[in-house]
């Protein structure tokens, strides 16, 4: 429930942001369309701008262009810099409560009984190590998100690194389940305390 919980909050910030930002993607590609032509225009009617004395005009023109695409990547930019840092942060967090919720755990096995807490140590550390395993395969998916942009990648081939990283993520949970089907004990535990 905890790792859930982690997961769920991770992938609600994910389409929030990449929600935001890939429509943006397009208008970068229309603005550097737009700085192209007027690039080309420039150089092809370079004999017409300095016989007319349009340099100002023609550098004003591609400032203003210039200005609206660099305020639109700017924006992209700082919105994918904040998928890192939370990934970051929740890897940290989830760990910490796991650690956390543990520690009570092993405090509620009697202290003469060394074994038991051990076994529930270790248990913990074990569930603590597969927890990090799903966050990691979230933190690849960001990581595989922030990769190409439009400009480089058809949307199609973005999918597919997409659905490879959902399929890696998929993989390393079952890995956990299956790692933790032999502790149910300490699942029943941590789940329903």
């Amino acid at each position: 429930a905890i790792t859930a919980g982690f997961v769920a909050a991770l992938l609600v910030m994910m389409v929030v942001i990449i929600g935001v930002v890939v429509p943006r993607f397009r208008r970068v590609q229309k603005l550097t369309d737009h700085i192209n032509l007027v690039a080309r225009e420039n150089l092809n009617g370079i004999n017409v701008v300095h016989a007319y004395n349009a340099e100002d005009y023609q550098n004003a023109k591609f400032r203003k262009g210039n200005e609206e695409l660099m305020h639109t990547q700017l924006f992209n930019q700082r919105a994918f810099a904040f998928l890192m840092p939370g990934v970051t942060l929740a890897m940290n967090a989830l760990s910490l409560v796991i650690y956390w919720v543990g520690a009570s755990i092993v405090n509620a096995v009697p202290a003469a009984d060394t074994a038991a807490r051990l076994a529930s140590f270790s248990d913990i550390v074990v569930f603590g190590t597969y927890a990090t395993y799903v966050i990691m395969s979230i933190m690849m998916m960001v990581m595989i998100m922030m990769m190409p942009t439009t400009a480089a990648f058809p949307m199609l081939v973005m999918m597919a690194m997409v659905v490879t990283a959902f399929l890696t993520m998929l993989m390393m949970v079952v890995m956990v389940l299956m790692a933790c089907r032999t502790d149910v004990r300490f699942l029943q535990q941590l789940l329903f305390q």
